[in-house]
């Protein structure tokens, strides 16, 4: 019905001047004001606010998971690195030297 819908969080905006929207903006405001009305009636935006706990991050764990995954494989490979001929890679190719030695042509 009749009342009012406040924002529905961060990602809600407010709809662009009417005389500048086309046809599908229109449309698309509509089905978000619907959406919003919706969400409402069924209380969504105040079971979000009693299961919010103040300090508490935004349930989005993939983004800290990721971080702590990036941190710890950049601790790995410095402590690689800071092991006897860890900073060389493990296998080298002889090709080169096989190839000159065989033929007494050496390339620089």
């Amino acid at each position: 019905g009749d009342e009012e819908v406040g924002e529905m969080g961060p990602k809600a905006r407010a709809p662009k001047a009417v005389e500048t929207m086309t046809e599908y903006e229109m449309e698309r405001e509509a089905r978000l004001a619907k959406n919003r009305e919706v969400l409402q009636r069924l209380g969504v935006p105040e079971i979000v606010a009693a299961t919010r706990i103040a300090g508490a991050d935004d349930g989005d764990d993939d983004d800290d998971d990721e971080a702590r995954r990036r941190r710890e494989r950049k601790r790995k490979r410095k402590a690689r690195a800071r092991e006897p001929g860890g900073g060389e890679p493990a296998r080298r190719s002889t090709r080169a030297s096989t190839v000159a030695t065989r033929t007494g042509r050496f390339y620089v």
